[in-house]
């Protein structure tokens, strides 16, 4: 399911628009290219993504939740 012209991230997430944004990170909607699917990808604003300790428990967040 390849997207002609859209930002790949990873090989994998293929952007296609922002859900939104906050102070951190920019939420956007996404086709998991593997699954063939829907996402949501949260893609951290560069002074945050540069700093592991300013995002703790941001891993413990990460996954999967299907509707």
């Amino acid at each position: 399911m390849a997207v002609t012209g859209a930002r790949v991230l990873g090989g994998r997430y293929a952007l296609r628009g922002v859900l939104g944004t906050g102070g951190m990170a920019t939420v956007w909607r996404a086709t998991d290219e593997v699954l063939g699917r829907e996402v949501a990808v949260k893609v951290l604003s560069p002074q945050f993504a540069a700093d592991p300790g300013s995002w703790p428990g941001l891993s413990a967040r990460r996954g999967t939740r299907r509707r």
